[in-house]
């Protein structure tokens, strides 16, 4: 790529090409026109050819939200440390990962490799006994200070439920921790779930709130599943808290199993409406404040642990 370049931001551990540079100075353009050229790096051919699936990453909405999220990234008034995630965004390529779950590419590997788990876990599983599960919590609006304790707190509520006589050498469970955020109430335009999301703390008044939730593959390996749910319902109590539905007995187990991990890792920043619906549906992008306010949420949680921060495992020994 020719001669590199050290970057003038804070952490001295990013290098950017001229052609990167280039790029770079078009996104703080006033115009904020982007160039396409040199990114993303990958050999998609080879790729995708090994994998067996469509290049779903070159499609044009993931790369105008790719677009979007690193100029929010790089504006001028991004901290440094966001500045430097979107170059390392920008840059990401075969021989440079950026192994960030914002990025399009590194998502898809990600989710790619949580597939695979699914389907060590549970590939021989009977179809029957695999459910989805879906546990709810209360909405913050202040989600840097609370979200790592609405996560600890949700997980050790989870396992609390799980470890009893009854279930704790039966059931097994994978998935992952993910944070939704809500318009105001006053913007949500069914009555019946500005209801429902009002019982979960969300004002009128206020702004977009945080629900963090977990979204669990769950094998009952021949337990009854209306007594398993009426069992999380005993801790999980508010309306519509949990949502444990059966896997399609129209798919294949496998193909159940992948569709149902890479939902778990899907790190979406767009507003979802998945309350009393029996499909999510996925809305507007956030706008550039608070999709840097996403960002610098998923940084902090994935810590220094990685994605792995966001897993929950129970029962599972391989």
């Amino acid at each position: 790529m020719g001669k590199i370049l050290k970057s003038t931001i804070s952490d001295p551990t990013l290098f950017i090409s001229p052609e990167m540079k280039e790029d770079i100075d078009t996104i703080n353009h006033p115009k904020r026109r982007y160039r396409w050229i040199n990114q993303p790096i990958w050999d998609y051919s080879t790729h995708f050819k090994k994998n067996m699936r469509s290049p779903t990453f070159l499609s044009d909405r993931d790369k105008t939200n790719r677009r979007k999220l690193i100029e929010a990234l790089v504006a001028p008034s991004s901290s440094d440390a966001l500045k430097g995630l979107g170059y390392k965004i920008l840059q990401c390529g075969p021989s440079n990962q950026c192994h960030s779950p914002l990025c399009n590419y590194c998502r898809t590997k990600m989710q790619n490799k949580y597939e695979e788990r699914a389907l060590k876990y549970f590939g021989t599983s009977d179809h029957g006994d695999l459910h989805f599960l879906t546990i709810l919590d209360d909405v913050t609006y202040t989600p840097l200070e609370v979200m790592r304790d609405c996560q600890e707190r949700l997980n050790s509520r989870l396992r609390n439920r799980l470890r009893c006589s009854l279930y704790k050498k039966a059931i097994s469970v994978f998935g992952a921790f993910e944070i939704d955020i809500k318009k105001p109430l006053l913007e949500t335009q069914c009555q019946e779930q500005a209801e429902l999301l009002s019982q979960y703390g969300m004002s009128e008044i206020s702004g977009p709130a945080f629900m963090p939730h977990m979204h669990l593959i769950v094998d009952l390996k021949g337990m009854d599943s209306n007594a398993f749910r009426a069992h999380l319902r005993e801790r999980f109590s508010k309306p519509k808290q949990i949502t444990l539905s059966p896997f399609r007995q129209k798919n294949t187990i496998a193909e159940n199993l992948r569709t149902t991990a890479r939902y778990c890792f899907k790190f979406r920043y767009q507003f979802a409406d998945n309350i009393l619906r029996a499909r999510p549906a996925y809305g507007k992008r956030y706008d550039d404040d608070l999709l840097r306010l996403y960002a610098v949420l998923i940084q902090q949680l994935k810590s220094e642990n990685g994605v792995i921060s966001f897993e929950f495992r129970h029962n599972l020994i391989f």
